[in-house]
């Protein structure tokens, strides 16, 4: 665990990788985890821009390097451009960084401490033999030595929290990203819905159309989905022809919508009263209705 250090598993969606790999394939995002690994090596997180020497270490290709460090915003550089680092992974290193910190300045208490109990001893008891202290065993100098389980365990819990806790919220605002750019989608879906039933208003008429609309695209409770979308078919063609004979057979109709068979007897479009029609018209619709159906 002594040079470990944190990697997302969906590293390879980054924008930035993806731009990597589509210039340099595979050999590039292989090149860019060997120099962050080298970087999680180097005293300060920082290398030297030495493109043929990291090219030797690396048995890569000194040009490919190069572009692997300078091209996609994935390192960056100090001040006088000498050395170059990488901002993720400094960011990735810090809550280790100030546990060991933690550690280290709870070992220094203690030893002081240590050292401070056993000269007030010294001051009450006798002076030991010469070879008193061929028996005493040295004290531990190293930090974490000098805590208790219970103390190792606590800064060990206190730090895992702090990065769960990151990490959640890092979680939750790239969902919450994802979920309006979803949200905005389906909207302009809907728009083209709706676009791809005007050429049908002519003949349903405008107030079944809306009706229909209406209905189909109602959103899903996250509203990434309308309704006519989680059909595993959809023709809109025959879904209209459906909607308008499931009209008529509920006692409503559009005056635009064509009634063969009426001739004279057809009553005025602004007459209320559904029309009677035939056995024969009946059965015509139920007929063409589970043709529609069939097609779905």
């Amino acid at each position: 665990m002594k040079n470990y250090f944190p990697h997302d598993s969906d590293a390879r969606s980054d924008d930035k990788i993806i731009a990597l790999r589509i210039k340099h394939k595979w050999e590039g995002y292989g090149l860019y985890w060997a120099l962050i690994e080298k970087l999680r090596e180097s005293k300060n997180y920082t290398l030297k821009a030495d493109y043929n020497v990291l090219a030797f270490d690396l048995r890569a290709d000194a040009a490919i390097l190069k572009s692997v460090i300078n091209d996609f915003g994935l390192f960056a550089f100090t001040n006088n451009s000498e050395c170059f680092y990488s901002e993720s992974l400094n960011t990735r290193m810090q809550p280790l960084d100030e546990k060991r910190a933690k550690l280290s300045d709870a070992g220094k208490r203690g030893n002081e401490k240590r050292w401070k109990n056993s000269s007030s001893k010294s001051t009450h008891q006798s002076p030991p033999d010469n070879n008193s202290f061929a028996t005493q065993s040295p004290p531990d100098s190293h930090p974490i030595a000098q805590l208790s389980q219970e103390e190792i365990r606590e800064e060990v819990d206190n730090s895992k929290s702090k990065e769960t806790s990151t990490n959640v919220e890092a979680k939750k605002a790239e969902q919450a990203k994802k979920l309006a750019a979803a949200k905005a989608a389906t909207l302009k879906r809907k728009d083209e819905f709706y676009n791809s039933l005007v050429p049908y208003v002519e003949r349903y008429g405008k107030e079944m159309i809306r009706a229909f609309f209406d209905y189909w695209s109602e959103l899903n409770k996250s509203e990434t989905k309308m309704r006519f979308e989680t059909n595993k078919t959809w023709e809109v063609a025959k879904r209209l022809a459906t909607w308008a004979n499931n009209e008529k057979f509920n006692g409503k109709s559009s005056s635009t919508i064509p009634k063969a068979g009426l001739g004279s007897s057809a009553k005025s479009a602004g007459n209320k009263a559904a029309s009677r029609e035939t056995v024969g018209q009946f059965a015509r619709a139920v007929l063409e209705q589970y043709k529609s159906k069939d097609g779905d």
